[in-house]
């Protein structure tokens, strides 16, 4: 599966992108910002999980790589837990050089609009959960039509539990795609 954005395609995970997650999965301060301990097994032991994640998918799951406009693998995204109508959302961008530079929105509101279309799933919210600190995320959530909700207490750390409904998604992308209403002088 394709996903096209407007800055990002998103692509189903290939074999390919093990020697770069795994790389992004022993990162310090990308499993900080993950709420995970960075990967401490080897490359080997990774590759064959990730074989393994490749060939039997987790039922009501998706998980996708992040390209860059120019093809370039930066990251990744998906959802999980696809149960009674909702969704929990997930994303990383791995290569540093394209942080705060909007590929991150693009993934998810691409993403974000797959999801709330596709018949088979037939959601009604899609949620996410950032660590209370990490204000930049949450803005960034924010701006893909996000609202936070509530904290949330998990293994040992806060976090910031935001959602968007249907309803609120359908209401952005009539504004969206409203057409332009010319300034008259």
């Amino acid at each position: 599966m394709r996903l096209i954005g407007e800055r990002v395609v998103l692509r189903d995970k290939m074999l390919e992108d093990a020697p770069l997650d795994y790389q992004w999965r022993s990162d310090e301060e990308l499993a900080r910002l993950d709420a995970a301990f960075p990967l401490r097994s080897t490359y080997e032991e990774f590759l064959r999980l990730f074989r393994d994640q490749l060939r039997y998918p987790t039922p009501g799951s998706g998980r996708f790589g992040i390209e860059a406009d120019e093809g370039r693998y930066i990251g990744n995204c998906m959802y999980y837990d696809s149960l009674n109508q909702q969704t929990e959302l997930g994303i990383v961008i791995g290569d540093k050089e394209y942080w705060g530079k909007g590929y991150g929105c693009d993934a998810v509101i691409t993403l974000r609009d797959h999801l709330f279309t596709s018949t088979k799933l037939n959601l009604k919210r899609i949620y996410l959960h950032t660590l209370t600190w990490n204000v930049r995320a949450q803005k960034a959530f924010t701006k893909c039509g996000f609202e936070p909700v509530n904290n949330v207490r998990r293994s040992g750390m806060d976090f910031m539990l935001m959602d968007i409904h249907r309803t609120r998604w359908l209401a952005l992308k009539s504004v969206e795609d409203a057409p332009a209403t010319p300034i008259s002088d």
